[in-house]
Order: structure tokens, then sequence, then C-alpha cells
């Protein structure tokens, strides 16, 4: 699946906003201290032909699959990858974004370098 990031950008951008003020979803409470339902580790990378790495990431929910993962790279960068129905659809980044499936994982593609490693438990919750 690939999507460009042209109009879908726009998106991302007006849920840049959602991650500070965005409510919790009911049963689904803020990470203290953070505007996050839920912090931790995935793997990514954003160095061609580079290992992945252990990567913060901070996730904002709206239930149904969709939701903002704002992931720390490497470099100190964030990358923001937006979800709809359990895809992602759309990030802040200008090349073009595609995905794969394997298991319960969505390994997400943004152009020909960076790759991000999001379990379902990051976008549903458990």
């Amino acid at each position: 699946m690939t999507h460009r990031t042209g109009p879908a950008l726009a998106a991302v951008a007006a849920l840049a906003g959602c991650v500070e003020t965005a409510g919790p979803l009911p049963g689904d409470a803020l990470v203290a201290g953070t505007g996050y339902n839920a912090t931790g580790l995935l793997s990514c990378t954003n160095q061609l032909g580079a290992t992945m790495f252990d990567c913060e990431f901070g996730v904002v929910r709206r239930g149904g699959g969709a939701g903002t993962v704002v992931v720390t790279l490497p470099t100190g960068n964030q990358r923001s990858i937006l979800f709809e129905a359990g895809r992602p659809v759309a990030s802040d980044a200008p090349a073009a974004l595609s995905s794969r499936r394997t298991g319960d994982v969505t390994e997400v593609f943004i152009g020909t370098i960076e790759r991000y490693l999001v379990p379902d438990a990051i976008i549903y919750g458990g």
C-alpha cells in the first residue's frame, strides 16, 4: 500500500494540536505528565542499510484504529505518522509513505530510508 503525503499532510498538521489538547478516549488514560495515551519504544531506522534502533514514541489514540504516533529518531528529530482504521495514511515527511503487515505489526516505510515497526497494541491499546 502506497500513499502520497501531499493532501494528507494537512491532516497530520491539523492533528499536531491534538497531541497536546486531545483528552483520552473513555477508558484510555493519559501517561502522567504527557499528552499521550501511551509511550514506549518501537523499532525504527532513518539510515540507509542501518540496523533497527529502539526509538521512543508517544501515541494519541482516537479510537477505531485512528491515532497519531510521534516517534523520536536516533538523531533527536521527530516523525509523526497518522493512522486511520489501523493503517498508516500520512506522515509529516515530504516523501511517499507505504506499509505492509506481518502478523500484528505494521511496517511503515517513508521514502526509501525510514522504517518503523508499529505493533497493533500501540494504535489500539492493550
